[in-house]
């Protein structure tokens, strides 16, 4: 007697031995065998910079969830601002700022507003200088008072303490409004990641705001374990026609791909896989606060600016900004958490659905990446998976809330510990006033004075 199994039977021995052989590459086996730019990679704009219970809520801050979160939930683009926290001409300037920002909007009709501002300023000022000299308990001291009264604003951790002053950190704009830790940490956080996760590629985006060499770059990434990672490319100043596939990189086992704002290909001989951003990639524009402001055309590098056909032809890959900003009292931004519910979202007016939509039929082709606030509300990820084809075909990715709570502007109860509870933050812009004022020898947050500090130091852009 012989055996004969049916079609359906052999169907299902199949797919059971497919389904034990198949790589699942970024969250979809569908996207192992495409290239890396023909990939519509999903960001988190400031990844590092976290809106939860250890900061009192920052509202600097452009998501909920840590870096390392972000990837576990199937973000694959993360993106910090470097800054050299150097204490001593950072700080001076900032003490200036406070001064001259108060005179600048409120005049000098007020003795106590322009003598206390002044005081401010001229104290952050010596106290910067000092520091910068001679590491004096009494200075460090100062320098710490005068960070903790910014973070009593904003929420942030802005405390900076005499032995960090020389260390590369991500901050959001200034590492006293808010510091996100070392830049060597972060690193090593992804590193870890991608070493627990051997079919992901993840990317990184540095913007170089204290225009780091590469030689320091590249010793950051040394010492954090990622540049064994990191994908070097054919060339480094001109964007190739193809780029490998996300299985070309696994194999290879260069699945971290860092692209930095800016760092020239000529000012760039020791470590070419610190690729030039703005030699591969074209940005829209970034700085928006109203929907309306949305735009297909590129904006960065200034090179390409409002010429899409250009673009494409030099085979750049077309990054896609897409988050809005609020302004506190007209002048300093802070992200628009109270529109994230539909800016994340598959369709209405400024959604990232409409907007992919129409930027897609432009470029006649998918974003290559998307960068989003708060990636976890309004699900972006739907977006994203129906510009890769992929969606219903995706998995591992570990769900996180959806929704914000309208009073503390916090994301609704997690398993992730820390990402709930209340912010006194959150109506800042409404009832938030005062600056630093110096009171013997210390600093001290004066009630009337707090909005003109941080007018003065919010006139660097937040991207």
């Amino acid at each position: 007697m012989h055996l004969v199994p049916s079609l359906a039977a052999l169907a299902v021995l199949s797919s059971l031995v497919y389904g034990q052989q198949q790589r699942v590459c970024n969250n979809a086996a569908a996207l192992c065998d495409r290239s890396y730019g023909n990939i519509t990679h999903l960001g988190a704009h400031d990844s590092f910079s976290v809106r939860n219970a250890s900061n009192s809520y920052s509202v600097a801050a452009d998501q909920f969830y840590t870096t390392l979160q972000q990837l576990d939930a199937g973000v694959r683009l993360v993106t910090a601002q470097v800054h050299r926290s150097s204490g001593g001409d950072a700080v001076t300037n900032e003490g200036s700022a406070i001064g001259s920002g108060a005179v600048a909007q409120y005049g000098k009709t007020s003795p106590q507003v322009e003598n206390g501002a002044s005081s401010a300023g001229n104290a952050v000022a010596t106290g910067a200088k000092q520091a910068a000299a001679t590491v004096a308990s009494g200075t460090s001291s100062a320098l710490d008072d005068a960070g903790n009264a910014l973070s009593s604003v904003f929420g942030g951790n802005g405390k900076r303490q005499a032995d960090d002053l020389q260390e590369w950190r991500l901050c959001h704009s200034n590492c006293l409004l808010y510091d996100g830790g070392s830049m060597v940490d972060w690193l090593s956080g992804i590193k870890g990641w991608l070493d627990a996760h051997p079919t992901d590629v993840v990317t990184v985006l540095l913007v170089n705001s204290d225009n780091a060499d590469a030689a320091t770059l590249k010793s950051v990434f040394a010492a954090s374990g990622a540049e064994h990672y990191a994908y070097t490319p054919p060339k480094t100043d001109t964007a190739p026609s193809d780029w490998p596939t996300l299985n070309d990189l696994i194999g290879q086992g260069k699945r971290l791909m860092v692209f930095t704002a800016d760092l020239e290909p000529a000012q760039n001989s020791v470590a070419p896989y610190l690729m030039n951003e703005f030699s591969f990639i074209f940005e829209n524009n970034y700085d928006n606060d109203s929907p309306s402001d949305f735009s297909c055309q590129p904006n960065r590098p200034s090179t390409l600016e409002n010429n899409i056909p250009q673009a494409l032809r030099s085979n750049y890959l077309p990054f896609m900004n897409h988050f809005l900003y609020n302004k506190i009292n007209g002048q300093i931004e802070v992200p628009a958490v109270d529109q994230v519910q539909t800016t994340n979202a598959p369709t209405g007016n400024g959604s990232l659905g409409d907007a992919a939509k129409a930027c897609t039929q432009q470029w006649n082709r998918a974003p290559a990446f998307v960068l989003v606030d708060f990636f976890n509300v309004g699900n972006p990820f739907t977006v994203v998976d129906g510009l890769n084809g992929v969606s219903g075909q995706t998995s591992g990715r570990l769900l996180v809330p959806d929704t914000v709570d309208a009073a503390t502007k916090t994301p609704s109860p997690t398993v992730y510990q820390g990402a709930t509870g209340p912010t006194a933050m959150a109506d800042m812009g409404a009832t938030s006033t005062g600056a630093m004022v110096r009171t013997s020898g210390a600093f001290r947050v004066d009630a009337s004075l707090t909005m003109v500090a941080l007018a003065a130091l919010t006139i660097v852009s937040w991207s």
